[in-house]
């Protein structure tokens, strides 16, 4: 018969997070809309957007990193594992069709899938995790997500700023990369319809973003 050490037992936990977050972030296609033969774009799944945005994380931190005070492990905590809910539910979500009740059902699948890890390590995850959505409403999010977020905006503010504005960077890679190798324009002007507002926006609340991202010329082309 065989024998296991006792630290085994208890990596169990980590053991399932780890094994369960590989086959199931390479389960959710992304981009469903823009990756077929009509666009052009390149099939995308979760698994390799969460390196991707991670390594676009990198870049923005450096670009960004003279004008603002950030934590950056939390930054690249949450880039790693902000669509672990996501793909433990099964699909993306399209920006667009995103809701508050679908990041919740998402968060709950979040929970259920890392709730088993120990303490620390769990409420490492979860505080990583609800940074992405602590900016926005709150009131119908479970109290304990509530109090963690309210706790995550008030001294993580710049923080949850910085990864909406990785985000919505990582939107636009996807279609500047298709529209400079097809210069199929539609998927570029959709996706500026809906983060030129946001990228203004962060220009004015994130110190630098104007500076090193959303510079005059690039503001101006992209309009």
């Amino acid at each position: 018969m065989r024998s296991f050490p006792e630290e085994l037992f208890a990596w169990t936990g980590i053991l399932t997070v780890w094994t369960g977050c590989q086959s199931s972030l390479v389960a959710v296609r992304r981009w469903s809309n823009y990756a077929n033969p009509v666009f052009g774009g390149f099939p995308q799944n979760s698994l390799q957007h969460s390196y991707s945005i991670g390594l676009l994380g990198i870049m923005m931190i450096k670009k960004l990193q003279g004008y603002i005070a950030i934590n950056h492990g939390m930054i690249r905590d949450t880039l790693l594992i902000h669509d672990l809910g996501e793909a433990e539910v099964g699909h993306d979500t399209l920006h667009i069709d995103k809701t508050v009740e679908k990041d919740i059902r998402e968060y709950q699948a979040f929970y259920e899938s890392t709730k088993h890890l120990e303490s620390g390590l769990f409420i490492h995850l979860k505080r990583a995790y609800l940074l992405q959505f602590c900016l926005g409403g709150q009131e119908l999010w479970p109290d304990d997500a509530r109090r963690m977020m309210t706790r995550l905006r008030r001294n993580n503010h710049n923080e949850a700023l910085l990864f909406q504005a990785i985000e919505r960077w990582d939107y636009l890679m996807y279609v500047l990369e298709l529209y400079q190798r097809t210069e199929n324009v539609e998927p570029l002007v959709q996706v500026l319809r809906h983060q030129v507002p946001w990228f203004v926006r962060l220009s004015e609340e994130l110190p630098g973003f104007k500076q090193e991202i959303w510079t005059t010329n690039m503001a101006t082309w992209c309009l």
